[in-house]
């Protein structure tokens, strides 16, 4: 899969169940995007998103929804009836929350600094290339990767 298919949001980690490695991942790793964005002048926002509900059954989702990002420390704000309304006045919704920590970011330039960040330290990159293995020659010593390129051969790389 390729960068440019990326929606370039920075999700907040709360629609996936509490002890999965796909919520630690995405709520450490969105810590980290946002720090790195920082350091590296990458073009990020953070926007919020808002999330509503139009019958009792999905507001009752939207309860448990806080209760889940309570547990997982994640920031999630309910919205009065006052926000709903003069932020979005066409909708017509029972409940909403905010979740404040999404946010969006410019995955072109967010790539260029990873392609940098590999190469500056003296790594390789193997575009259309799909990855083999990879083994250490001694400890200590960098992994040593094997691909395979379009034309069929296969290299090695660091």
């Amino acid at each position: 899969e390729t960068s440019s298919r990326n929606s370039e949001v920075i999700h907040a980690g709360i629609y996936y169940p509490n002890d999965s490695i796909k919520t630690r991942v995405c709520i450490e790793g969105r810590k980290m995007l946002y720090q790195l964005c920082q350091r590296r002048n990458i073009p990020h926002r953070k926007i919020g998103k808002w999330i509503f509900s139009t019958s009792k059954d999905e507001s009752n989702y939207l309860g448990n929804l806080e209760e889940k990002c309570r547990a997982l420390g994640v920031p999630l704000r309910r919205l009065s009836s006052r926000e709903i309304e003069s932020g979005e006045p066409q909708l017509r919704a029972v409940d909403a929350v905010e979740s404040p920590e999404t946010g969006i970011v410019d995955s072109h330039t967010f790539m260029q600094v990873l392609s940098s960040m590999v190469t500056d330290n003296g790594s390789d990159i193997a575009l259309q290339a799909t990855f083999v293995g990879a083994q250490k020659s001694a400890p200590g010593s960098p992994f040593m990767a094997k691909v395979k390129l379009a034309d069929g051969s296969t290299v090695d790389i660091m």
